[in-house]
């Protein structure tokens, strides 16, 4: 939040009130101006001195502006790591208490809501004696600065101020009247949406005998935006009706870029009170008859001739949107007795506000709450349309398809079919869906588009396609912004693509954001997922103590909320951390700690199985008892493997959980290689290997060839054979880029053929095999090449202050990127060099493919960055130089130790242009430009020279992409 509340000017300094003293009756300035807060009842207070740089867990940064009721500023939360707008009320004298007390209710107000479009209160508290609140930052410009650009088309007006009358209702439900609604108080975010801001004059209805901070007959507020029974003192009137008032003030505005009445204070107020305004069309001709009407019913002058909620005003805005839509066969109209239009909006709200799982779950509520039957059959009448209950009367759908909001509950219900069918595995028939609800239906709907992409990303993930779901995570965080509920959801999905990827340093921190975020909606579901995830994550790389604090805490959430499939699942995982424990221990040969071990695994077990029988959840039951079949086979009752293997295939095959008996045939596998019988082991992994290798399960497919090569090892096959099948376990591994089962499939290898494994690390450390290394290379070998170089400058700062394992492993996944790109045009990193790397380009069109080749490696930079932007990780960058021409080739080092790489003044001047280039663009020698000036585009004003010490005067080029 840039600006919760901002003042008329900033920095003016309150005036002190006397008895001789009048409030200043000024002119008024109209909207898009801003209008001056009039409080005739507060106090007048003086400017409390600024913030400590240091306050308590805050570090001040700047103030964001100042109002009545006191100081905002920008603060960063030192324990939670985010940027918050932090608020100091102003006290003075005796009237502290007053103000104390009247910012307290705010903080209490607003902490009752919790809504994308209203701004969220964090924290509340007093430090030394000064009381505070800390709420969302809101990156944006308030309302009056959005308008003051052209004027606004109607339709765009129309739907920002329906979408404000949505989130007033919503307050209005929970009992909080706003009452001091303006533009200075709304706010227009990045995205385009707008938050309510300051509930600091905001009433609770629900509180009868809350205090009264304001004596009768005394004006609090804004006067242009005063509805007529605050001008006149009416503060028990002060309902939700004065609301609908404001907020039609506003409307009038943003249509004609004036305010219904102006001129100085005294005359607004009495125009308040006496005048009708003049319809909006007066002074934009064009707007539709049903505008004037909205708006004039709005700003009625009875709060009872006004509208009844702020449902209705949304309502009526809904048809002035549909009035205003491109003309089309009208809908047939709901029969009398059929659904109540009211509602429909309501529904669209709790949809967008919640996601459709959460908001479905919050429609089913209400219609068991309502004791209204035509309102219990229309929320049970979107409820089965939400959830494509098959049975649903089809002339019901109809109905609701031609109420005004009709055609955006059919995209809800299409992205709830599309979950319906993700749930069923059916991944292309979601896509479908998700297609069919994009388009019309989802247009104007942020929150719609935002779930279909989401949806469309984790039916893409699913499938092993995590590099074409990444972009539409990325689309829906966007979509949903940083305050939307949903968006602690779209962290997981982002948090499992990249483990999918094998970057578990990203995943790790997706997985931890998420849960940070969602403590913010108190969403104790999805912050157990969010454990059960990071669960999982650990258990895979083998950080078994992580792995079971986290499905602890998982298990105590799933408990509390009497998640009896949740609490199966974990007991299934903690059975799983107990048996790597055991194997763990039977591998170094600690036998009886692995039975402790294994016993501790099958109580777990056994109590998935008991819950999962009673839920009933097949699925999860089946591979309770796979993992019982493990335990059974690692303590040598392999009938009794035997028996849980075939319970858990039944129930998978039952199911049609194709995954689920793939699982099982691996572990039939290891059961069959235990009883000697080889050729039907290698049958069952190779079974298993075959799914996992169609659905792009890179994990699992590793650990199948490497059971495959165990197999072979354990037979007695050839050692070319069993090499073979363990070296292309390997390169999975290393493809899958899974350090840990590397090192596992590594130390097997090391055992069986040590000349392998020490050619496996030769390779490893050359970037070559044996066979292709040559004698005549000691003492060196001229070419023409083009040679690479690149430098991550503060990549040493970066690493400062980081346990070593996350620096190695975030600068290997980088590196690995690096190498994957140079690899595709056919380019060798030659050296490592500490915050960089060199490569070589040779043979034909080597400069071409080098420059190619550096566009590419910026581009993945700015991949590799996205996550850690979203995750407001420090940042990488690159200088890249290049430079062409005769390399001396060959292997530097000691006799013993060598490595192989390209030395000689070509080299030396590549390093010398990397050092000069700007970040993120390529910079190339007069060499490789003459070589490569007809295929890319170079910055302006090219070239430019640069002093190197022992070359003197250099031309270079920087290159910005490639022509054509």
């Amino acid at each position: 939040m840039s600006d919760p509340a901002r003042p008329d000017k900033p920095d003016a300094p309150s005036t002190p009130a006397g008895p001789d003293r009048a409030p200043d009756l000024t002119p008024v300035p109209t909207f898009p101006g801003s209008t001056p807060t009039l409080d005739l009842g507060a106090p007048l207070v003086r400017e409390a001195p600024p913030l400590p740089e240091q306050f308590g867990r805050y570090t001040i940064q700047r103030r964001l502006g100042r109002g009545g009721m006191g100081s905002v500023y920008l603060a960063h939360d030192t324990q939670l790591d985010r940027l918050v707008a932090l608020k100091v009320p102003q006290l003075h004298g005796g009237d502290g208490e007053l103000l104390r007390e009247r910012f307290a209710r705010e903080a209490r107000a607003a902490a009752l809501l919790n809504h994308p479009n209203i701004c969220p209160v964090y924290d509340v508290g007093a430090i030394d004696d000064v009381p505070y609140l800390t709420m969302a930052y809101v990156d944006g410009q308030p309302l009056q600065d959005w308008a003051t650009r052209p004027p606004r088309p109607p339709e765009q007006v129309l739907a920002l101020v329906r979408t404000l009358a949505l989130a007033l209702e919503e307050a209005h439900q929970r009992g909080v009247v706003h009452r001091d609604l303006k533009p200075s108080n709304i706010m227009i975010d990045r995205r385009g949406e707008p938050i309510l801001m300051d509930f600091g004059l905001a009433r609770r209805l629900s509180l009868v005998g809350e205090a009264r901070l304001t004596s009768p007959g005394i004006l609090m507020g804004t006067p242009a935006y005063m509805p007529p029974e605050h001008v006149l003192g009416q503060l028990d009137a002060a309902g939700p009706a004065g609301d609908v008032y404001s907020l039609g003030v506003i409307l009038y505005e943003l249509l004609t870029g004036r305010a219904p009445f102006e001129g100085s204070v005294g005359s607004i107020l009495a125009q308040i009170v006496n005048d009708a305004p003049p319809p909006p069309s007066r002074h934009r001709p064009g707007l539709s008859p049903k505008v004037d009407e909205a708006v004039q019913r709005a700003l009625a002058k009875k709060p009872d001739q006004r509208f009844a909620s702020m449902a209705e005003l949304v309502t009526a805005l809904s048809n002035c949107l549909q009035a205003s839509a491109p003309p089309k066969i009208d809908p047939p109209r709901p029969v009398p007795g059929g659904p109540d239009p009211r509602l429909v909006p309501r529904a669209l709200e709790t949809l967008r506000t919640w996601g459709w799982a959460r908001g479905v779950q919050k429609i089913r509520n209400r219609a068991q709450r309502t004791d209204d039957p035509r309102q219990r059959s229309t929320w049970q009448g979107i409820l089965d349309w939400m959830v494509g209950d098959r049975t649903a009367d089809a002339q019901g759908v109809e109905a609701f398809q031609g109420l005004p909001d009709g055609l955006a509950l059919r995209g809800w219900a299409l992205a709830g079919r599309a979950s319906f069918l993700m749930r069923e595995r059916d991944y292309s028939g979601a896509l479908k869906a998700l297609d069919k609800a994009e388009g019309p239906a989802s247009a104007g709907d942020v929150s719609l588009r935002g779930t279909i992409a989401h949806t469309r990303a984790a039916a893409l993930a699913h499938q092993g396609k995590c590099d074409q779901a990444l972009p539409y995570l990325h689309q829906a965080l966007d979509l949903f912004g940083p305050r939307h509920f949903v968006t602690g959801r779209v962290l997981d999905t982002l948090g499992m693509a990249y483990a999918y990827k094998g970057n578990f340093p990203v995943a790790r921190e997706f997985y931890e954001q998420s849960i940070r975020y969602k403590e913010n909606f108190n969403d104790e579901a999805g912050i157990a997922i969010s454990h059960g995830q990071l669960g999982r994550l650990y258990l895979d790389w083998g950080h078994l103590d992580e792995a079971e604090k986290h499905f602890q805490e998982d298990l105590r959430l799933a408990q509390k909320i009497r998640s009896r499939w949740s609490e199966a699942q974990i007991y299934n995982h903690l059975g799983q951390v107990a048996l790597a424990r055991g194997e763990k221990e039977l591998a170094s040969g600690r036998r009886s700690g692995a039975r402790r071990r294994f016993t501790e695994a099958a109580g777990w077990l056994d109590e998935s199985i008991r819950h999962c029988q009673r839920g009933p959840f097949a699925v999860s039951e089946g591979f309770a008892h796979k993992d019982r079949a493990r335990v059974y086979l690692r303590e040598g009752d392999l009938d009794a493997a035997e028996s849980e293997a075939k319970k858990a295939t039944d129930l998978f095959q039952a199911n049609d959980f194709a995954e689920g008996t793939a699982k099982v045939q691996a572990v039939e596998g290891m059961i069959l290689r235990a009883r000697s019988r080889w050729a039907e082991a290698e049958r069952k992994f190779r079974q298993a290997l075959g799914h996992f290798e169609a659905t792009q399960e890179r994990e699992s497919a590793v650990r199948m060839q490497w059971e495959l090569a165990r197999t072979l090892r354990d037979s007695g096959a050839s050692a070319p054979l069993v090499t073979r099948a363990y070296r292309e376990a390997l390169a999975r591994a290393e493809s899958a880029r899974h350090a840990p089962l590397v090192r596992d499939v590594e130390e097997d290898l090391r055992e069986v053929d040590l000349e392998a494994y020490l050619r496996h690390i030769y390779r490893r450390a050359r970037g070559y095999d044996i066979e292709d290394d040559s004698p005549s290379l000691l003492s060196g070998d001229t070419e023409a090449g083009t040679v690479l170089l690149l430098d991550l400058p503060g990549f040493t700062q970066f690493s400062q202050g980081l346990d070593g394992e996350s620096v190695l492993m975030t600068f290997n996944q980088l590196m690995a990127d690096f190498s994957a790109v140079l690899a595709r045009h056919q380019g060798r990193i030659t050296s490592y060099r500490g915050n960089g790397v060199m490569a070589l380009m040779r043979d034909a069109r080597h400069a071409e493919r080098a420059v190619q080749g550096a566009l590419d490696l910026v581009s993945s930079l700015e991949e590799f960055n996205r996550p850690r932007q979203v995750l407001g990780l420090p940042l990488f960058h690159l200088r890249i130089g290049i430079n062409s021409g005769d390399v001396l080739l060959g292997n530097v080092g000691t006799y013993d130790k060598m490595d192989f790489t390209a030395i000689g003044a070509t080299v030396n001047l590549a390093g010398a242009i990397r050092n000069e280039a700007e970040l993120g663009l390529p910079c190339l020698s007069r060499a490789t430009y003459e070589l490569a000036r007809e295929r890319f585009e170079c910055a302006p004003n090219m070239p430019r020279t640069v002093a190197i010490t022992g070359f003197g005067p250099v031309e270079v080029w920087d290159v910005v992409g490639r022509k054509g």
